[in-house]
Parts: C-alpha cells; structure tokens; sequence
C-alpha cells in the first residue's frame, strides 16, 4: 500500500482500522506511518506520525522531499517524528520548521500550514 492510500481515507474516518502500516513511497527502504490523536503544542490534534523510517539512499533530501509532500497534500495536519535517534536528524528537523516536544523526549512537531 502507498503512503497516500493509506494516510488519506485514514484522516477522513479516524475510526478505520488499522491506523499504523509500513508504506511504499518513493525513496525508502522502509516508512512506518500512523494517524493518530497526539498533544501537540498544548492542543489534542489529529496527526501524521512518522516512525521507523529507512531512506533507501540518506542525505540526499528523501526526508525533505517526504515532507514536502505531506505539506502540500495534508496540510491542515501537524506532522509528528517520534523517537529521533541522531543528532543530525533532528538538526535535519529543525531546519525544516520543526519543534522539540519536550526536552526530555526526542520526538518532533510540525505545525499545519495555516
């Protein structure tokens, strides 16, 4: 299944099972996505998450490119990176608009374009 035909009905019916799969997309080895009720910026949202992710080639803007299309698919929906393991990744995020959850959970937050 690709990442939109499993995102897109999903945020139409919150309810629809399941809400976590591995995805295709363009770029990766591997892409573990769920939609998902989250606290974001002080405000239960409704959110794409992005987890266990794996480029087929790192550094060469896969993750921006990633990004950038969610943007302008789903844009009225924050974007949600969990468990960030590498200093250059999250760097990588905050480049892109991205904010720390907490500072004491590695997890990151992009808010919907308004």
């Amino acid at each position: 299944m690709t990442l939109d035909e499993f995102i897109a009905p999903r945020l139409k019916d919150l309810r629809m099972f399941p809400r976590n799969s591995y995805v295709e997309h363009p770029g990766w080895k591997s892409l573990y996505v769920r939609v998902s009720q989250r606290l974001v910026n002080h405000e239960m949202r409704t959110v794409i998450d992005l987890a266990n992710m794996e480029a087929s080639r790192t550094g060469k803007g896969t993750f921006r490119r990633l990004i950038v299309h969610l943007r302008e698919t789903y844009q009225e929906f924050p974007i949600y990176v969990e468990q960030v393991q590498t200093e250059r990744f999250e760097e990588g995020l905050l480049r892109l608009g991205f904010k720390r959850k907490n500072e004491t959970e590695p997890s990151f937050y992009l808010l919907p374009v308004e």
